[in-house]
């Protein structure tokens, strides 16, 4: 929980940013067979990282829970 909460957190924080600015601009592949839309993909990067903070605090939970029984 150390170092997994303080780097998902900064991940997410700034993935959000960084999928953000690619919806605002409509970024796209510049390559004709490539992605159309980037920033579904990079919407992707925040998402998991929450879904990290949240299976690290149910870990952390159970393994408590175990501890203090």
């Amino acid at each position: 929980m150390v170092f997994i909460l303080p780097i998902s957190l900064l991940i997410t924080y700034y993935g959000f940013d960084f999928a953000y600015l690619a919806f605002e601009i409509g970024e796209k592949s510049g390559d004709p067979g490539g992605l159309y839309y980037r920033f579904i993909i990079k919407s992707i990067i925040p998402l998991s990282f929450i879904l990290v903070i949240i299976s690290g605090v149910i870990f952390a939970k159970n393994h408590y829970i175990r501890a203090f029984k």
